[in-house]
């Protein structure tokens, strides 16, 4: 089974931002989700998703 989703970030000065949290807050149907694998594709940007740290703490590995 697979699931795709548009997400929107809002807008952020320069510099390193941790959007986790925001990530997370978007995706429907999460909490239902015990085993699975998340792919971000970033549109019109610069930017470089770090979101893996913050993330294991959120899910067992």
């Amino acid at each position: 089974m697979w699931y795709q989703q548009t997400l929107t970030l809002g807008p952020k000065i320069r510099g390193f931002h941790l959007v986790t949290d925001e990530i997370l807050g978007q995706i429907r149907g999460l909490s239902g989700v015990k085993v699975g694998l998340l792919h971000l594709l970033l549109q019109h940007t610069f930017s470089f998703p770090d979101a893996q740290r913050k993330l294991r703490s959120h899910r067992p590995l």
